[in-house]
């Protein structure tokens, strides 16, 4: 079993992830997680955390208002998984997604002098000898990065992004706790394992390592600014990748409105209708068209400038749709729009989301319940991000395992349409999205699309008819010679195994002491040795030895609370 490093700072910050977690009611998890780990429990003995552990929660505060605190609580990894489980129904109840979606990921920024070695790094100079002006002040500070405004020398005003000092660090260290943590849950809480939480923390340590390589982000903002390029209503900033590095990203000042102020600014409702118009529109291009979107386009993110042209910003969540799950999401449309629920069905199971335990009649039942029941409603009134909701809820019922790029796109998509009814109340989000959803459609029936697919599934075919004789014949071969081996892996018996090593352990110190008893009561009656008050010196050794593992033994037993 893996142990948790017991180095002085990863041992610290243990220390504070579990009394946050007793301090917001999660005792019983810290219990179950950890009960079973020696070196663990250990450590909360030593802490006095023991009897703290199982404090119970405040009832006036819900489950995942207390998440969120603790994830606030924690610092910037634990921000940042909360916002990436908020995308994730398919683990959590939509409630707590919800909730986590209100993180605030924002902090005290850090004074200039602590940024400057990471100019001097990146370029070797300091912030005044890169740019003509360079603003001490931050104008915003998270937990990743923080913003300061500046010029270059050609007289271009800049937005410079710099990374937190030392923050590549804390989220190593709090990635290898959750590691453990997802490792000791997968092993002791069974119930949990269908969710693959050691696969969820790869995939999330994944996420971050982008999110803190400002390069990669460089790189994002390039494809967006190709993808519109020449739009009339749609703006991207410009990268200067010259100035610019791992750690310092430097862009193109936006000057406009942020839409969470324009949203409350006295102007006309039809100025408002456009925005919203154009902004959803942004966004379905985004989804459908270029399948490659900005996942966070909440009003602080997105920018109303001259001409309302919308501007984006901040884009270090980024989802992607390749063409096979745009190909997919074409399917769910056609069968949801024919009411076609074989189709759909069948969609799902091409992405290997429909568990094979499922009902797949009452699944059947209420995907026709839930589609007829907007089916008869004029599309005007129907709420996309209502639908959406609710094909949530199903679909976590069913335990259906959706992609997490799919769950992006229908978190983004719940964003715009509630930006847009901000803006307009009667906007139709679903008016908007057919045009796209059927270009969408379009270009997958195309001809040149359809000759691609056809060249493709023609190279795998011959790809499969070239190796298949070749790997029949090592198969046969393996057979004949009795060397075809297949391989179990068991699951649960960790604790057995432990149970048993321990059983065993206390087995064998108990016929210790029995010997110790038996030798020590044989010496006692031949009076043998030198003797000690008229008893052998030996056998009162023995006794005492005896005595002291006794005692050890059963205060082992009872400490750990098994008799």
């Amino acid at each position: 079993m893996k142990r948790f490093t017991q180095k002085h700072a990863d041992l610290k910050r243990l220390r504070h992830v579990t009394q946050v977690l007793i301090k917001h009611g999660f005792g019983y998890l810290v219990q179950q997680v950890f009960a079973h780990d020696h070196f663990f429990s250990r450590q909360l003995r030593r802490w006095k955390l023991v009897t703290r552990v199982l404090n119970p929660p405040d009832p006036s505060i819900s489950l995942g208002e207390r998440l969120r605190t603790v994830m606030e609580e924690l610092g910037p990894t634990y921000i940042k998984l909360g916002q990436i489980l908020s995308t994730r129904p398919d683990l959590i109840p939509i409630e707590i997604c919800e909730e986590l979606g209100k993180l605030q990921d924002s902090v005290p920024s850090i004074p200039y002098e602590k940024i400057v070695p990471q100019f001097k790094q990146a370029f070797g100079k300091k912030p005044e000898e890169l740019f003509t002006v360079f603003h001490h002040e931050p104008i915003g500070a998270a937990s990743l990065a923080q913003v300061h405004t500046a010029v270059l020398p050609d007289g271009t005003e800049v937005i410079v992004k710099v990374q937190r000092p030392g923050i590549e660090e804390v989220i190593g260290s709090d990635i290898g706790l959750l590691r453990q943590i997802a490792d000791l849950t997968n092993r002791h809480m069974p119930g949990l394992r269908a969710y693959d939480l050691p696969g969820v923390v790869e995939q999330f340590a994944k996420t971050v390592a982008r999110e803190i390589d400002f390069d990669v982000e460089a790189r994002s903002i390039d494809t967006f600014r190709k993808n519109f390029k020449n739009h009339p209503h749609v703006y991207i900033p410009r990268v200067f990748h010259e100035f610019s590095a791992e750690r310092i990203l430097t862009l193109e000042q936006l000057h406009g409105q942020k839409l969470r102020t324009f949203i409350s600014t006295e102007t006309s409702i039809q100025r408002k209708k456009r925005i919203a118009r154009y902004g959803a529109r942004a966004v379905l291009q985004q989804v459908f068209i270029h399948g490659f979107f900005h996942a966070d386009p909440h009003p602080g993110n997105v920018f109303v400038l001259k001409d309302d042209t919308i501007g984006f910003v901040d884009f270090g969540m980024i989802g992607r749709l390749n063409p096979q799950l745009r190909s997919i999401v074409g399917d769910m449309l056609v069968g949801l729009v024919d009411h076609d629920i074989d189709r759909l069905i069948e969609t799902y199971r091409k992405l290997n989301m429909i568990n094979d335990s499922i009902d797949i009649h009452k699944f059947k039942s209420d995907m026709e319940e839930f589609i007829d029941q907007y089916y008869e409603i004029p599309v005007s009134q129907i709420r996309m991000d209502k639908v959406l909701m609710n094909a949530l809820i199903l679909i976590r019922t069913y335990d259906i395992r959706v992609p997490r790029e799919l769950y992006l796109m229908i978190k983004t998509m719940i964003i715009a349409e509630g930006i847009a009814h901000q803006l307009d109340p009667q906007f139709d989000m679903i008016a908007q999205t057919k045009p796209f959803a059927a270009r969408m459609i379009r270009q997958r029936y195309h001809p040149s699309a359809i000759m691609n697919y056809t060249k493709k599934m023609t190279h795998e075919l011959f790809e499969l008819i070239s190796i298949a004789p070749k790997e029949l014949k090592q198969i046969l071969y393996m057979v004949r010679k009795g060397e075809l081996k297949l391989e179990f892996e068991h699951y649960g018996l960790e604790n057995l195994i432990h149970e048993l090593d321990r059983s065993s352990n206390r087995i064998a110190f108990s016929l210790v002491i029995a010997s110790l008893i038996v030798g020590s009561s044989l010496i006692m009656l031949t009076r043998t040795g030198p003797l000690y008050l008229g008893m052998p010196v030996l056998g009162l050794v023995g006794y005492i030895l005896a005595a002291v593992m006794g005692f050890g033994l059963a205060w082992a037993i009872l400490r750990s609370g098994k008799l």
